[in-house]
């Protein structure tokens, strides 16, 4: 009888204990190893998410509050996940106060170049492996799961859209067109793809403490910032030389370009370097956010993301249509190229292209990619032979 009752109780610990263990797989990783420790940094002067200040190259621009972005560590267990980048404004004892959320474009409140902290947006963020080194990449936007190991780095594919928003202001005279992100109804740059590259990176410092990986991204989109001096374009709505107080409604706004730059496309990184073959569409229409009228004698600004696509430059082939109440108006564009300035689009950077209205209005400087339209003034833009 004794045997049997210290067998009961023998058998009722091995079932706690059990029991017990099964609560304990609540706290087990979801893969081998400690996930790694992360932090994001914009810290080159070409840089993304909100517009911030125009700098002599590019437009800076900042992390805001939700942003996501996907990590990838090449020898990890768990090689990529989701994070979401969180930016706070703190009050004087540390406290966080608000979230930095986008709003209005050149303010320090639309966001900053760092993010205060990557919180994983799945049960597992990506995790240390059986090495004691990997390499990490990471790219914005998130593509959740999708970076595809190569022979000398990874393949991102990645979307550039063929419909993007501009929304427009109007500032001593010039419409000027700011990318715009519908969804949240925010200055955004939606189609501003960045990526970030750390090599040798390591779990733990000399003291066995875990070690931070710094991602440093940087901007891959072209930003081609666009300038019309006037809105009479052609001839083919019969319109008249003087259109001193008219109007029209802008509908809308397409580049068309000689091969693909926008849609669907791959990016290659091979640790610093970067670089992408042809999308899937070579037209891109801007949207206004807002009805705007546009009056004869101002001039018009907007802006447009394209694939850096590499070896391909801009030429006459380019073309941008006003399609508006009263008809279509399409501008033909002519880079200037000389030995220390070619039309070649730049990943990462902005450049600024004046476009052939009438009358021709002086020439828009742009340092160091100044590309401009250099045609008589009072000359019919049909009537004009581009060489």
């Amino acid at each position: 009888m004794r045997n049997k009752i210290l067998m009961t109780i023998g058998m009722v610990c091995f079932l706690s204990s059990c029991i017990e263990g099964l609560h304990d797989f609540d706290n087990v990783l979801p893969a081998p190893g400690e996930e790694v420790s992360l932090s994001a940094s914009l810290n080159t002067p070409k840089t993304r998410t909100v517009y911030g200040a125009e700098g002599a190259e590019s437009i800076k621009v900042k992390w805001v509050h939700d942003d996501l972005i996907t990590v990838y560590g090449t020898t990890c267990s768990v090689n990529q996940a989701d994070y979401k980048v969180k930016t706070y404004v703190k009050g004087d004892d540390g406290q966080v106060t608000e979230e930095i959320m986008p709003s209005t474009p050149n303010t320090n409140a639309d966001g900053q170049n760092y993010a205060d902290e990557l919180v994983k947006v799945g049960a597992a963020g990506v995790q240390w492996g059986n090495q004691s080194v990997s390499d990490f990449y990471a790219v914005y936007p998130a593509i959740s799961g999708k970076i595809m190991p190569t022979t000398n780095g990874v393949t991102v594919p990645v979307n550039i859209n063929s419909q993007q928003y501009n929304s427009f202001s109007l500032v001593n005279g010039v419409l000027i067109g700011t990318p715009y992100n519908v969804g949240n109804k925010a200055y955004g740059m939606n189609d501003a793809i960045m990526y970030a590259y750390t090599k040798d990176a390591v779990p733990t410092d000399d003291n066995g403490n875990p070690k931070t990986v710094d991602l440093n991204f940087k901007p891959f989109s072209t930003v081609m910032k666009f300038h019309i001096s006037s809105w009479y374009g052609d001839t083919s709505s019969n319109l008249q030389a003087d259109q001193t107080g008219k109007s029209i409604k802008v509908n809308s706004i397409t580049l068309t370009a000689p091969y693909n730059i926008a849609g669907n496309f791959n990016l290659s990184l091979n640790g610093e370097s970067a670089s992408a073959q042809a999308g899937t569409t070579n037209k891109i229409s801007i949207i206004p956010s807002e009805e705007i009228v546009w009056t004869y004698g101002q001039a018009l600004e907007f802006s447009a993301f394209v694939i850096p696509v590499s070896g391909q430059s801009i030429s006459k082939d380019w073309k941008v249509t006003i399609t508006a109440n009263d008809g279509a108006r399409t501008f033909s564009l002519k880079p200037q190229s000389t030995a220390d300035n070619k039309a070649v689009i730049e990943a990462g950077m902005i450049h600024k292209l004046n476009v052939a209205g009438f009358p021709v209005a002086a020439t828009w400087t742009y340092n160091p990619a100044t590309w401009l339209t250099t045609v008589p003034r009072n000359v019919y833009i049909s009537d004009i032979s581009l060489p």
